[in-house]
């Protein structure tokens, strides 16, 4: 779980994969515009891939 920013902004999760030896390392991040639970819909995802 990310910081929020302010009272009105998203809740946002973040992922991070990173394999040893791998070109490169991937974040994953969700935003939703409530709590995340399990019946909570996601508003947008970004993915984001970077060298390693």
């Amino acid at each position: 779980m990310l910081p929020r920013t302010g009272a009105f902004a998203s809740h946002t999760l973040g992922y991070q994969l990173r394999v040893s030896g791998a070109p490169a390392r991937i974040s994953l991040y969700a935003r939703f515009a409530a709590t995340p639970e399990p019946e909570t819909s996601v508003n947008s995802v970004l993915l984001r891939i970077d060298p390693a």
